[in-house]
């Protein structure tokens, strides 16, 4: 069954909010655990704060714990932003989130430099949350694939396939 626009858009449209905010607020909650160099929260006049923070991942003073709450952080949305949204639409509208979160991810990846390990655990992380929370939409809709994809003879008629199209 095909899903109406406006219910698509708002599907859309709260997933990707609610998984931004997660990621935000998962984030936030690192920096207090774990606070980042005072160079990086207050840089020199003439500098800015991406830069700092580059310049902190080079050198190491930055722990790898902090960043590993950011990937924390970034499974944990992809997982809540796709999964609401396929609560709300179908299982495409959360692949759809989740493949929008990742590509915010790599473009954050690309604007700073980040460890390799960093790098593999997020194509990792970012796929798994997203397929994860497609589960219980799918397991949901199972009955549907199989009626959809179960093969008749000839004698019985047209098929589904051919019914559905």
């Amino acid at each position: 069954m095909k899903t109406p626009l406006w219910k698509s858009v708002l599907a859309l449209a709260v997933g990707l909010v609610a998984g931004g905010m997660t990621v935000g607020g998962l984030e936030w909650v690192g920096q207090l655990v774990y606070p980042p160099p005072a160079e990086v929260l207050n840089p020199p006049e003439g500098t800015n704060m991406m830069e700092m923070v580059k310049k902190a991942l080079a050198e190491g003073t930055i722990s790898n714990a902090a960043i590993a709450t950011v990937l924390i952080a970034w499974f944990v949305g992809s997982f809540v932003g796709s999964g609401l949204a396929a609560f709300l639409g179908n299982a495409a509208h959360g692949i759809t989130i989740g493949a929008m979160l990742a590509s915010f991810g790599v473009v954050n990846m690309v604007m700073i430099p980040h460890p390799v390990w960093f790098m593999i655990g997020a194509a990792i992380v970012l796929p798994a949350g997203t397929l994860l929370a497609q589960l219980p939409q799918l397991r949901q809709n199972r009955s549907d694939f199989r009626v959809f994809f179960r093969r008749k003879s000839l004698s019985d008629g047209p098929s589904v396939v051919e019914t559905a199209m």
